[in-house]
């Protein structure tokens, strides 16, 4: 048997072995805390506990296809579903626009994990 395909297949496990080293690094906990890991630190720092995690927005509109805005933000087009993140109590304003039609907006008071369904009907504009 040669030696270049029993080297090709060393490299190989070596590699594996590495990859797996890294693996299971990233996932167990290097605090001493038995529940922490690197991944949930990582996820800390995207999301810290505590953030605002606001309220699920679920909008259709007609005409369907609107543009969804809130805060004067575009977020995404009508069918939409999607996390609004804000504050217990703050005033959030929340909008579906589409060519030709008068833009439907309304301001509300953000209820931490509520969820907000909205079905405007946008008024087309009437003459020249």
């Amino acid at each position: 048997m040669s030696r270049r395909p029993l080297a090709a297949v060393l490299r190989l496990a070596a590699s594996a072995c590495v990859l797996g080293a890294v693996v299971v690094a990233f996932w167990l906990p290097m605090d001493g805390s038995p529940t922490r890991s690197v991944l949930d630190r990582a996820l800390d720092a995207v999301s810290p506990r505590g953030a605002a995690p606001g309220f699920m927005l679920r909008m259709t509109s007609t005409p369907s296809g609107a543009v969804v805005g809130v805060d004067g933000q575009r977020v995404g087009t009508t069918p939409y579903l999607g996390n609004v993140v804000c504050r217990q109590g703050e005033r959030v304003t929340i909008e579906a626009s589409a060519p030709e039609h008068r833009t439907w907006r309304r301001e509300i008071e953000c209820r931490e994990g509520a969820s907000l369904d909205a079905a405007p009907r946008l008024e087309p504009l009437v003459g020249p």
